[in-house]
């Protein structure tokens, strides 16, 4: 319900990721926008499920009750076998590495290869090949079928009730949860915002509306927009990463000797961190203990220590790097990088403080060239050579690796040896790679000003 007639601002925030980006830190995009909202005299609606967040709606009510309101997001109803057909094909009408390997091999090594999925790819193809280059089928036949099938709208009764100038969606390429509020938000005729949840989220699937205006990090990821997603130059505005104004707050940088002390580590030593991705990387106690040895064997400098970060969420983490809980080269480091800011003050920390960040196809690769950290993909099977469902080589299918990639800055490794090359050669000069690093901050984060919220904000605030 309206009150005193007052411009409505509502912001949907999916899930924890999107919650870190938008919602959690100190001067996030929520801050702002209820500051400016405040300034204004419009009002937020903030929509997410309260009870995974019970700190963030504590924290909405006691500093910004005055603008803003909370509603609470339970969870949608599954799709019927007509929504699966629409959806399928409206996924389709693009087709990129990403779209292949998810559609094909699946992207977790801990599930059965998925034979339905490789069998219909064809189809899939057959989707594309025929349609995907109509941009009446996009913008005209998907938004019709889409309308036609998900007459559920599980939204209808929070738009009758606030009925909002502008819709603010923080993540309408990856979660169907904002897909149903900006279908509904084009039934309703208010403006909306869209801004991808991650760098790596347009080349997935076709998505069959298209916000009013695009927030996106890079140029990169416009390209992207305009590419996979059928949004013109004008619909979309670089504003950089809001993710990265916290990082580069002084007041979160801890010094390395605290940074040593904390982990359980001798002063002067150096750091190489491995960050597993769970159930994406069943071999990655073959990594760390490739590092161990390289060490014994003075490969790398005999005061090298490791922090293993299992994935918070991942499954088999536990049992996977147990058997290195007690030795002393090792620390091992459970805290997730999103729940608080203290976690996520941590997780900075760890990337810039390692002398090698180690990982896989992952994020982590990207924010550890933020901090001009030397990486290495571990794009190899360990010790073990795995069919290609379940291998590490399938990953090298996504879109934005094959972006990235060759910017330089990231060294990917596809055998044993050559991990241990790079793994030598990172340690004994860490400078090399640095400018490939600087151009892939630039290519993926965009602005490094520490605005990048300041600029969604006044984004946001221009469409009221």
């Amino acid at each position: 319900m309206r009150k005193e007639n007052k411009k409505i601002i509502l912001v949907s925030l999916g899930n924890i990721n999107v919650v870190r980006n938008n919602a959690l830190l100190p001067g996030s995009i929520l801050d702002l926008l209820a500051q400016s909202s405040r300034e204004r005299g419009a009002r937020v609606v903030v929509l997410f499920k309260t009870r995974s967040f019970p700190a963030l709606k504590e924290k909405i009510e006691k500093e910004y009750g005055d603008v803003c309101v909370v509603e609470n997001y339970e969870g949608l109803l599954p799709k019927n076998i007509l929504q699966r057909i629409v959806h399928f094909f409206y996924s389709y009408l693009i087709f990129s590495g990403t779209t292949k390997l998810v559609s094909s091999y699946n992207v977790r090594s801990d599930k059965a290869r998925p034979l339905l999925s490789y069998w219909n790819q064809p189809l899939k193809l057959l989707i594309y090949k025929l349609f995907g280059g109509s941009r009446w089928v996009k913008e005209t036949i998907a938004p019709r079928l889409y309308f036609s099938a998900f007459t559920n709208r599980p939204f209808k009764a929070l738009f009758e009730k606030y009925k909002p100038d502008v819709v603010f969606l923080t993540n309408p390429f990856a979660w169907p949860f904002d897909l149903d509020i900006l279908a509904e938000a084009k039934r309703a005729g208010a403006k909306t915002v869209g801004m991808p949840g991650n760098w790596d989220h347009l080349s997935k699937y076709y998505i069959p509306f298209k916000a009013d205006k695009l927030l996106v990090w890079s140029m990169l990821i416009k390209d992207e927009a305009m590419f996979y997603q059928n949004y013109s130059d004008d619909q979309v505005k670089i504003v950089g990463s809001p993710g990265i104004d916290f990082y580069l707050k002084p007041e979160n940088l801890k010094e390395r000797g605290q940074f040593l002390r904390e982990c359980g580590f001798p002063p002067g030593s150096k750091v190489v961190s491995y960050f597993s991705q769970g159930p994406y990387t069943p071999d990655g106690a073959d990594y760390v203990d490739m590092i161990i040895k390289s060490v014994e064997n003075g490969l790398i400098n005999k005061n090298t220590r490791i922090v293993v970060r299992p994935h918070p969420q991942g499954l088999w983490e536990a049992e996977k790097y147990a058997r290195f809980v007690n030795n002393p080269m090792i620390h091992i480091d459970r805290t997730d990088g999103w729940s608080t800011a203290e976690n996520v003050i941590s997780y900075m920390n760890l990337l810039r403080h390692s002398d090698v960040v180690v990982t896989t196809y992952s994020t982590v690769a990207v924010e550890a060239n933020f901090f001009d950290r030397p990486t290495i993909i571990a794009g190899f099977d360990g010790y073990k050579n795995r069919p290609m469902y379940q291998s590490l080589k399938r990953h090298k299918m996504l879109t934005h690796f094959q972006y990235l990639i060759p910017i330089g800055g990231i060294k990917v490794a596809e055998s044993q040896g050559e991990f241990l090359k790079f793994l030598q050669s990172y340690m004994k000069d860490p400078a090399q790679d640095s400018e490939g690093r600087s151009k892939l901050r630039q290519k993926v984060f965009g602005f490094l000003d520490g605005k990048n919220c300041e600029r969604v904000v006044g984004e946001i605030m221009n469409m009221i």
